[in-house]
């Protein structure tokens, strides 16, 4: 490297690493940039995958069944200790897809399958074991309503609702 009559040495080689630095700069940004919009489309694509899944029919056949749905309706408690619940009643809402029906309660569930003429008797608590007495279930499908009573325990709860 040749001095200009005014440069100093130490001159040419801050401006000689500030090249480099740029130029590496530039590179690796580049690379970010690029490793970016890689998982940009990693996550459009499995975003896209998901939509296709949640939006495909249920099972090879591509059969739900006539209750597939969501109903709205109220649950309460008819028979138990305080511990059981509020008796005056509480929203709930029932989601039959594929044929299984699922009512969230807390962190676990009424669930089970809704039998071909919209019988819930299979329905079971997603939770811990019973204690006491075995769970039962007696409880229908009609039309765009259901009635269930269950019992888990202590407790008994009776729920409705109509098809949204």
């Amino acid at each position: 490297m040749e001095l200009k009559s005014r440069e100093q040495p130490c001159v040419l080689a801050v401006r000689s690493n500030e090249r480099r630095i740029t130029e590496t700069w530039s590179k690796a940004v580049a690379i970010t940039l690029a490793g970016r919009r890689e998982a940009m489309l990693r996550l459009l694509a499995a975003g896209i995958l998901l939509t296709l899944v949640a939006c495909a029919p249920d099972g090879p056949s591509g059969g739900g069944s006539p209750f597939d749905g969501i109903y709205s309706g109220s649950g309460r408690v008819v028979e138990g200790p305080r511990y059981c619940g509020d008796a005056t009643g509480e929203a709930v809402a029932m989601v039959v897809r594929g044929g299984q029906a699922r009512i969230a309660l807390t962190s676990n569930a009424i669930e089970g399958p809704v039998g071909s003429d919209g019988d819930l008797s299979a329905l079971r608590w997603s939770g811990r074991e019973t204690l006491f007495r075995p769970p039962s279930s007696q409880g229908r499908i009609t039309g765009n309503a259901y009635r269930l009573r269950y019992t888990h325990d202590h407790c008994t709860y009776e729920m409705e609702g109509r098809r949204r």
